[in-house]
């Protein structure tokens, strides 16, 4: 697997300093899972330090350990060894129902299988996650048209279901 970004990843900052400077620091992230051949090493000592506004890409071919690393990174999942701060909050020192809900407010994910209920429109979709966080509908309203409107400019797909592709894509972007 191959970190990309617009700066070195790996500084001589301390463990401290990293936190401080970083939106999100992984360090020292190992996984494996057990197998009938054995254990399968998906992950060995990888490091990834961003920058809040900073972007990067994560490559690699097909069982390389692309979607591993981005659930540990969101607290899907855990590391065998290793920590995950994402601003300043250590993630491995979270419950799961803790992780569930920092990643509801301070996380966008679009996942390869989107992970929306289609029985749920667009819109309905887009409003999950601050129904789950208890958000009055007035303001549920005006963030959700803000969202749509104004960030996409697809107010007109509110009420569209989630079967093509391109819906999908929006509908995940928006939440």
């Amino acid at each position: 697997m191959d970190f990309r970004a617009n700066r070195k990843i790996f500084t001589n900052f301390t463990h401290e300093e990293e936190q401080r400077v970083n939106i999100l620091y992984a360090e020292h992230i190992d996984k494996s899972y057990k197998t009938p051949q054995g254990i399968l090493e998906i992950l060995k000592d990888q490091c990834l330090a961003l920058e809040e506004g900073e972007m990067a890409a994560v490559m690699g071919p097909s069982g390389s350990g692309k979607t591993t690393l981005f659930q540990i990174l969101s607290g899907i999942d855990i590391p065998d060894r290793g920590n995950v701060w994402f601003e300043g909050e250590n993630l491995m020192e979270m419950t799961q129902e803790q992780r569930a809900d920092f990643r509801r407010k301070h996380m966008g994910m679009v996942f390869q299988d989107f992970q929306l209920l289609e029985s749920l429109n667009v819109r309905e979709n887009i409003l999950l996650p601050l129904v789950l966080d208890g958000v009055e509908a007035k303001e549920q309203d005006m963030r959700c048209e803000k969202i749509m409107d104004t960030a996409f400019g697809w107010a007109e797909a509110a009420d569209s279901n989630c079967k093509g592709v391109d819906w999908r894509t929006k509908a995940c972007s928006g939440r």
